[in-house]
């Protein structure tokens, strides 16, 4: 019976082993999963819900598929990767809702100080500005786009403490707000057109002066173009 018992044990313990191995390398065997890289991407990426896991999920595709990436591909991956350290753009950087601030943190983007002050001329072409503050409903934001690109949003920064020097530090104003297109739409480039800001305090409502601090292009959020528009722009000095 001992015999029996230990005979019974080594044969459980292989069948777990088995099991394990073949759990760990599905993706190899598995005849319904992916076959290549493309496919590999394609079949998680309807899960992604962020700029950081799409990256992640292609270096994965990338490490399980290394030999399918053709010529073409590879040559793509290099001149993503070298555009983006170009422009100051870390790997895992957040850059869906980025926001071009002069002189300011750039949610862990690196600009130079020639490229803020290109910044702060593209928050300089905006023109004929009215802000209204509101009410708890929030309030809106109106000007002419002079900028050869659209705008999706402004940053701006409310003081009353009556001084008409615009400071470039978040802690300098006594509230932010942003201002968007409320039907997901931008403002075109030489064009007019009105965003609609967040509710301001009610504390800096009455008479508030303000400066525009923070400028958002449009560009296409889920891939490196954010890099090639900054490229173009004269930012990646």
């Amino acid at each position: 019976m001992d015999c029996c018992a230990r005979t019974g044990k080594i044969i459980f313990l292989v069948v777990m082993l088995c099991l394990s191995s073949v759990q760990a390398n599905a993706d190899f065997w598995n005849p319904f999963g992916p076959k290549n890289y493309d496919e590999c991407v394609l079949d998680k990426i309807k899960d992604v819900k962020s700029e950081s896991a799409v990256q992640a999920l292609k270096d994965s595709c990338e490490a399980k598929f290394p030999e399918k990436i053709s010529a073409q591909e590879r040559a793509a991956i290099e001149k993503d990767e070298s555009l983006r350290k170009k422009c100051g753009i870390p790997k895992d950087a957040y850059t869906r809702k980025f926001v071009l601030r002069p002189f300011m943190s750039q949610e862990g983007i690196y600009l130079s100080s020639s490229a803020r002050l290109k910044v702060l001329s593209h928050i300089n072409n905006l023109t004929d500005r009215a802000f209204v503050s509101g009410s708890d409903a929030g309030g809106y934001f109106s000007f002419q786009n002079r900028n050869a690109y659209r705008v999706t949003a402004v940053q701006i920064g409310i003081t009353q403490k009556g001084s008409n020097t615009c400071q470039y530090t978040l802690t300098d104003y006594a509230a932010t707000t942003y201002c968007v297109n409320s039907n997901g739409d931008s403002v075109g480039a030489f064009s007019y057109g009105t965003l609609s800001c967040r509710v301001v305090p009610p504390t800096v409502r009455s008479n508030p002066q303000y400066c525009v601090i923070g400028i958002s292009p449009e560009y296409n959020r889920f891939t490196n173009a954010l890099a090639e528009w900054m490229d173009k722009n004269g930012l990646c000095d």
